[in-house]
């Protein structure tokens, strides 16, 4: 460029040189490059998380071993961010974990440790780890739990590295056999996913990061035990009759060989994926329909037999009482019978020695009575149940329990407390 000077009577001068206006640095054309996103985790709606499910996969059981949560709505809409006149170019999203030895809140399941006052079953914690290929793992010594990653959709995966037998996770809430675990770091936001936006002639920007690791987004559910009562219907008399007590008031006379409950209380008792813990056997008096007995007893349907002035007759209803862990059965103060199991579950039928109950009919000496859930008035009152309790290694509880003041069989009605006429107490009676 180059400068002319003219006067006013038109004389005119030009410079001898000029400024190069194209040497790059005079003219110019400004780029426009994409705006980034502003991520805002309400625009997920009603958020419905990655959850993995360590219970053992279909058909043993509903684990989940993978699991998917799109975040990209995260970025839309008022969030979104926008290419700039050079248009769309690409979208990308990328997993990120800020620091090392983040924690995930997630804890291993430990079998070893008993302390319920410690968490029953906590284990080390889970650490996050930069697997510096775009994937986040969650590490406990030795052992990848789990793996985290995203893909160009904004999708984020959850998933398990061993996909046959992961690693159990500790569950603080018990005795719930399903609660979920939440991925909780240890510093606000160190785990994230990233929005970038790349325009049509490449300018690239990158979003702030979306929290992924604040409790709501990534979950693991609990396995729990399971104890299963069978059919009553579905049992052989055979099997029922190995649920029968008899003590017989004839003095010298044998009871019923031993024999167990307990093998038959629940015929697949299941711990589940966490592991074995306890066993539990008890006896229980209920109501019919299973609420708490009542302090004042319940009436049995068996009498005393009344031996006042020498006139064997009918006595008072003999009542039943939850004391501690034996049922009794008892008039006033006196016991006629107990009730109560073995850890192993063998239950005790004993009668007392020196009482003996009223059999109506006159005309046998060997006649059984028993306790059959209903009352002296013929009213179904009372369950007698004998109930199993497994728990896991993280403290997760499964209970079931069979009726044993039902009747059962496919004739006449076997029931499990039985007493015979006649003379004294035999020895105590067990199944």
């Amino acid at each position: 460029m180059k400068q002319t000077i003219t006067d006013q009577d038109g004389d005119s001068v030009t410079s001898a040189g000029g400024v190069n206006l194209g040497n790059g640095s005079l003219l110019g054309i400004q780029d426009d490059g994409p705006n980034a996103a502003v991520p805002n985790a309400t625009l997920l709606g009603t958020l419905i998380p990655a959850v993995l499910d360590e219970s053992a996969k279909s058909p043993a059981g509903d684990g989940i071993y993978t699991a998917t949560v799109d975040v990209s709505a995260a970025f839309a809409t008022t969030a979104v961010g926008s290419f700039g006149t050079d248009g769309a170019g690409s979208t990308s999203y990328a997993l990120a974990l800020s620091g090392t030895g983040i924690g995930s809140g997630l804890y291993l399941l430990d079998p070893l440790d008993i302390d319920p006052n410690g968490g029953l079953g906590k284990g080390a914690e889970i650490i996050l780890v930069d697997n510096l290929d775009g994937t986040v793992s969650g590490v406990a010594g030795a052992t990848t739990v789990f793996t985290i990653s995203v893909n160009s959709s904004g999708v984020v995966t959850f998933s398990y590295n061993d996909q046959t037998n992961p690693a159990n996770i500790w569950h603080p809430i018990n005795p719930s056999g399903d609660d979920p675990a939440s991925l909780l770091t240890s510093v606000k936001g160190a785990l994230s996913v990233t929005q970038s936006l790349t325009d049509a002639d490449g300018d690239t920007i990158t979003s702030a990061g979306l929290d992924i690791g604040n409790g709501n987004f990534l979950k693991i559910e609990d396995d729990g035990p399971t104890a299963i009562t069978p059919t009553l219907s579905a049992l052989s008399d055979q099997v029922l009759a190995g649920l029968t007590l008899r003590v017989d008031e004839t003095a010298g006379n044998d009871p019923d060989p031993k024999d167990t409950v307990a093998d038959r209380i629940s015929s697949v008792s299941n711990y589940g994926t966490d592991g074995a813990g306890t066993n539990v056997f008890s006896v229980s008096l209920t109501t019919a329909a299973g609420g708490t007995a009542p302090v004042g007893g319940i009436g049995s349907g068996l009498y005393a037999l009344n031996t006042v002035d020498s006139v064997f007759s009918q006595g008072a209803e003999i009542q039943l009482f939850q004391n501690g862990s034996t049922i009794e059965g008892r008039v006033g103060a006196v016991v006629y019978f107990t009730i109560s199991t073995t850890s192993a579950g063998v239950v005790n039928l004993t009668q007392a020695s020196g009482v003996n109950i009223w059999h109506p009919n006159t005309g046998s000496a060997d006649e059984s009575v028993a306790l059959t859930g209903l009352n002296g008035g013929g009213i179904n009152s009372y369950q007698i149940k004998f109930t199993q309790t497994l728990t896991d290694q993280d403290g997760d509880t499964s209970t079931a329990f069979i009726d044993l003041s039902d009747g059962r069989g496919s004739g006449p009605n076997i029931y499990t407390f039985n007493f015979n006429d006649d003379g004294q107490t035999g020895p105590a009676s067990q199944v």
